[in-house]
């Protein structure tokens, strides 16, 4: 049977998303003018560098046009081979602002344990490894972006979960998570994103989590504090036409009519 990708696992124990690394500097070996440098037809004299002072500029626009940030863009699926081999789709991912790309292709597992995924900026797909779910395993390399988590046993793959593997869509980062409510871990204060759990959508801000919709953690409290008000409310209004129909209900109206609905009152 084909192993599904699940969300099962809450932000507390997913990777953390990788910090982007120290910005370019415009004013760094090559300088950079505050505009790209232009070329003239035939111009040779100081071609090489404006053709650096450029690549710098292009660089910076690369690494924070995205953010610093590293999640996956589109492809780079996994799905089991055969046995402990994993394999996984072409796709992109940015790290640290270079975008890189891998081919299609597998990667070799580790028996009973859990196997996180990463692809580094060398484009390389590779894990790390850890026995248990609540001890996350170091990074590979300092800037990757992970990919999922696989769990093998003897023989086999038994589980691929996707949860706190990080996407860039729209230019925004998102992932989710299994928690019930608002995520209960605590992001670097130097990420934006947004993250999608069992009762909501969240985005964190580089201080804290809010709601941005769907918030549903306090749904069951509210409906069983619904419940007992209009318990309460249908026990008052019993009571209230209990005492008229007792009292008035004989002066003003049929008799036996009100008889019987005192009794089916009394009944409910």
């Amino acid at each position: 049977m084909a192993v599904s990708v699940t969300y099962n696992e809450i932000a507390l124990y997913c990777p953390a998303l990788v910090q982007p690394a120290a910005p370019l500097s415009l004013s760094a070996d090559p300088a950079a003018p505050l505009t790209f440098g232009e070329f003239s037809t035939g111009a040779t004299t100081g071609t090489a560098l404006k053709l650096n002072q450029n690549s710098r500029r292009a660089e910076i626009i690369s690494q924070w046009g995205g953010a610093g940030a590293h999640g996956v863009f589109y492809g780079l699926d996994l799905s089991e081979s055969s046995g402990l081999t994993l394999a996984y789709s072409a796709g992109g991912a940015n790290v640290n602002g270079p975008q890189v790309k891998s081919a299609a292709g597998t990667l070799a597992l580790t028996a009973n344990v859990y196997n996180y995924v990463f692809i580094t900026s060398a484009a390389a797909v590779t894990a790390a490894t850890s026995s248990s779910r609540v001890s996350l395993p170091s990074n590979p390399t300092t800037h990757c972006c992970f990919l999922g988590r696989v769990l093998c046993n003897a023989s086999n793959i038994v589980e691929i979960d996707y949860s706190g593997r990080h996407y860039l869509r729209g230019g925004c980062l998102w992932r989710r998570t299994a928690d019930e409510g608002e995520p209960t871990d605590t992001p670097a204060s130097t990420t934006l994103f947004f993250n999608r759990t069992e009762g909501g959508v969240y985005a964190w801000d580089g201080v804290e989590y809010f709601a941005v919709a769907g918030d549903t953690s306090s749904l069951s409290t509210d409906v069983d504090d619904l419940q007992a008000r209009l318990e309460e409310q249908e026990y008052l209004l019993k009571a209230l036409l209990r005492e008229y129909f007792v009292t008035l209900g004989p002066q003003t109206g049929d008799p036996i009519l009100m008889d019987g609905f005192c009794r089916a009152l009394a009944e409910s």
